[in-house]
């Protein structure tokens, strides 16, 4: 499934336990590993796996929009409670989808 709705991103994290990181330097604080995303620089630490630095859902969105990414993940219907994902660059993704 592909989403920019911030509403189903917050849901599909909270049924993993998810929450808002990042790996990149920002303003609420420094690069805690080197990452390569392709500028999206958001990701998700999940519960026994917390290697990049939480930051608010606010920050998180900032940085999604700005950057024009989207989500993609595995609906629960197809994968139920997969925590696979990732986040790209909308445009590219829709020109994929057609």
């Amino acid at each position: 499934m592909f989403t920019r709705d911030h509403d189903v991103i917050r849901e599909w994290a909270k049924k993993r336990q998810a929450v808002p990181a990042t790996g990149e330097a920002t303003e609420s604080g420094p690069a805690t590993v080197d990452v390569n995303d392709g500028g999206a620089g958001v990701r998700f630490n999940f519960p026994g796996t917390g290697s990049f630095r939480p930051i608010s859902w606010d920050e998180w969105f900032g940085n999604f929009d700005t950057h024009d990414c989207a989500f993609v993940f595995d609906s629960d219907l197809a994968a139920p409670g997969s925590n696979r994902y990732r986040i790209v660059k909308a445009a590219e993704w829709s020109d994929l989808l057609g």
